[in-house]
């Protein structure tokens, strides 16, 4: 088991200094993603919970059919009713069909899913008057919200309060969300499996793509947002939507660690936080420990998260065929017909303690779809992994374990054979680089002066003590036009000069050119004059 490495100093004494002399028990208000019950949603209960055991006051707004991760004592839901005049529910986005088109989709399919689903949820939001009420009279000290969460450009201006975004995934590569530069000749989007270190079509590539999904991203949001103002608040004077995010006073990067993301820029308002949803693993059930602790040749645990725990038939029976010709025992989060080809060696659960499991010392090897918790997760207690991501930025962090971390392999969901399968698990089970690998990144990721929690805790105090705190922005960025700030007003008349006298130059010179070859042409005639 691996235990928070901490450097006690100078600094980490003042900030444990202030957490025991300063809980003063503020209201604050938290709006997780709403459009998705999944992990996202569940990190902001853990950050809720954080809140309320350092002395604070926690509401978070929800929709009706909310059902919580686990119990939230002391941390109130203020719902809003989802149900439409004609009775009908809003579609859920996690049934099985879309999800595999979710899987099956391209970025700008998904970005249009994920934009119908949150103009529909915020609309609920909007239209209940109560909840605006309450939210609106709250005397709330604080606004935190997930930056997913459409509604959350809005409410920032509408409330008025201080606010802390929140991104579950670290930093994301959309403009109007955070305003932190990019070069995309060294910095990968989040969703494609690129590194920092890209050939020439990777570049294009990825430099396509920012500019294809921020222009994309930008027009559904303004869009979205300027119709929901226009419908719900006409006569709030609302500042430009491409300066929706202006008052925020700084962005909690989660999940962020430079060991095994990227290097980048950041601008100060940023504050890259690693291992803030790290907690420690609870006792096993008795026929859970019983199943680990008779593993002789170990476990494989295989699950893909919250939101794909079916599979198609044929795809699960691919998995099936493989796991049985493994002498080591294999846990297996599925919820679906049971394979024809299920081995004996094989356990099926429709829900699993995956950060327990992973804690086991008869863990050999994680199969995950990279999503932020389960990369985290497996990071913290080093087990390797066989990266089989599915979406959005689950490429990215299957680029991270595998190209960056290296504690594993990486397999395509879409291609993949038994054949290719096996041959990688195999070939993580039967190399201790990969174990090693693992070790040594976890040690590097907790050796850190300063927990994830107590880190988090801090940004948050500092915000509500300075009532909003502005000066960490760069307040030119938000007054500066996007051809501002990529300078084109200045290279374009540069460029047009240069063109002018260019062409004045290439005038004067033809110009010249001509009048020489005349005063040589004079010049020979007279010349041939005198001779004859």
């Amino acid at each position: 088991m691996f235990q928070f490495l901490y450097r006690p100093g100078p600094s980490f004494l003042l900030v444990l200094l202030y957490y025991t002399t300063s809980c003063h028990g503020d209201n604050i208000l938290m709006l997780p993603y709403g459009a998705i019950h999944t992990s996202r949603a569940m990190n902001m209960e853990k950050l809720a919970l954080m809140l309320t055991e350092h002395g604070h006051n926690v509401t978070m707004i929800v929709r009706a059919d909310y059902t919580p991760w686990r119990p939230l004592p002391g941390v109130v839901l203020d719902a809003y009713s989802v149900t439409v005049t004609d009775g009908s529910q809003p579609p859920q986005l996690l049934d099985f069909k879309t999800m595999m088109r979710l899987v099956k989709s391209d970025i700008f399919t998904l970005l249009y899913i994920l934009s119908e689903s949150n103009r529909e949820t915020c609309k609920h939001m909007l239209s209940d008057k109560q909840l605006m009420n309450n939210i609106k009279r709250g005397n709330f000290s604080l606004f935190i919200f997930d930056y997913l969460e459409l509604c959350s450009a809005i409410l920032v201006h509408y409330l008025q309060l201080p606010s802390v975004m929140y991104s579950n995934f670290g930093l994301t590569g959309l403009w109007i969300v955070n305003q932190n530069p990019v070069n995309p000749a060294t910095t990968p989007m989040n969703s494609v499996g690129f590194t920092n270190n890209m050939n020439y079509m990777e570049r294009f590539r990825n430099t396509m793509l920012w500019i294809a999904a921020n222009t994309f991203y930008n027009y559904y949001y303004i869009r979205d947002i300027r119709n929901l103002l226009s419908t719900f608040l006409p006569d709030y004077n609302f500042p430009p939507i491409h300066r929706c995010f202006e008052n925020v006073s700084i962005i909690i990067a989660a999940n962020t660690h430079y060991a095994l993301d990227f290097p980048r820029p950041i601008m100060p308002h940023i504050k890259t936080i690693s291992g803030l949803q790290w907690t420690s693993p609870r006792p096993l059930s008795s026929d859970l420990l019983s199943f680990m602790s008779s593993a002789h040749h170990g476990v494989i645990l295989m699950s893909f998260g919250s939101m794909m725990p079916t599979l198609e038939e044929e795809t699960a029976e691919l998995f099936a065929k493989v796991f049985s010709k493994f002498p080591q025992k294999v846990l297996w989060r599925y919820k679906g017909p049971v394979p024809p080809s299920l081995g004996e060696n094989t356990k099926i659960m429709e829900w699993i303690p995956q950060n327990d499991i992973l804690a086991h010392p008869a863990m050999k090897l994680f199969i995950t779809h990279c999503g932020i918790s389960s990369t985290w997760e497996t990071l913290f207690h080093a087990v390797p992994v066989v990266a089989v991501p599915l979406f959005a930025d689950q490429h990215h962090n299957a680029a991270k374990l595998v190209k960056r971390a290296k504690i594993g392999v990486l397999i395509d969901f879409h291609t993949m054979t038994q054949i290719e399968l096996e041959e990688a698990i195999n070939q993580v089970l039967s190399n201790e680089k990969y174990k090693q690998n693992a070790a040594k990144m976890s040690e590097i990721l907790q050796d850190v002066p300063i927990s994830g929690k107590d880190e988090f805790l801090f940004w948050v105090d500092y915000v509500i003590r300075h009532r909003g705190p502005l000066f960490l922005h760069n307040e030119a960025v938000f007054k500066l036009s996007w051809y501002q700030y990529y300078l084109l007003d200045i290279i374009l008349p540069l460029v047009a000069a240069f063109l002018c006298v260019s062409y004045l130059l290439k005038v004067f010179a033809v110009c010249m050119f001509k009048a020489a070859v005349r005063v040589i042409r004079l010049l020979l005639k007279r010349v041939k004059l005198k001779r004859s």
